[in-house]
């Protein structure tokens, strides 16, 4: 079996066990057991259940941001995938966001790792090689206020997902438009204007 597959083969049976018990109280033998392994083969691929969460996270969001530097899909569709995503598992994402805290924060890990990718990015269009302050602050900003509002509609039956699309959009703070966001859509960021902000 594929790295990657018994790394899914294991997410499948956390997320089947997070239907019924908050993630906190699971352990990794019943993951393993679920999963119709043994707790050292868990333990060959991740070493806590935290880092399986994180895993998930990251290869979700590694993905959708690979299509969108390579122009497969534009923000929008960033954004679209997503959503996409966390409603399809929304009593997962719920419970992992509601009981994974502390030093493995759910919410705290994914979205650093969201505002690394971002900063990443940042500094290459800004061909410096480490990201400035502001910017920095202004996109731990944003990913807060990205992170709250998708939950906040992961919990709520009268928001719809194309209103959520909308605010995501236009809450995009300018100077992260400039720099990262525009390259996506089409319009010109040319470095002269990339410091107009400051």
């Amino acid at each position: 079996m594929k790295n990657d597959e018994m790394r899914d083969r294991l997410l499948a049976s956390l997320r089947k066990l997070a239907q019924n018990s908050p993630i906190d109280k699971i352990t990794v033998r019943q993951i393993s057991e679920t999963a119709g392994v043994t707790t050292q083969t868990f333990y060959n691929y991740f070493p806590d259940k935290y880092e399986l969460i994180q895993w998930a996270y990251r290869k979700r969001l590694d993905r959708l941001l690979d299509e969108l530097l390579s122009h497969k899909i534009d923000f929008e569709g960033f954004l679209r995938g997503y959503l996409s995503n966390y409603k399809e598992n929304a009593r997962y994402i719920i419970n992992a966001a509601t009981n994974v805290k502390g030093q493995n924060s759910y919410v705290k890990e994914s979205s650093l790792y969201f505002c690394s990718c971002i900063e990443k990015e940042v500094s290459k269009e800004l061909e410096e090689d480490e990201i400035p302050l502001n910017y920095k602050l202004i996109i731990e900003m944003y990913v807060a206020g990205f992170s709250n509002l998708v939950l906040h509609w992961l919990d709520s039956e009268d928001i719809e997902m194309e209103d959520i699309i909308i605010a995501l959009k236009e809450s995009v703070p300018i100077k992260l438009k400039e720099v990262f966001i525009d390259k996506f859509t089409g319009k010109n960021n040319s470095s002269h204007n990339l410091h107009n902000y400051y």
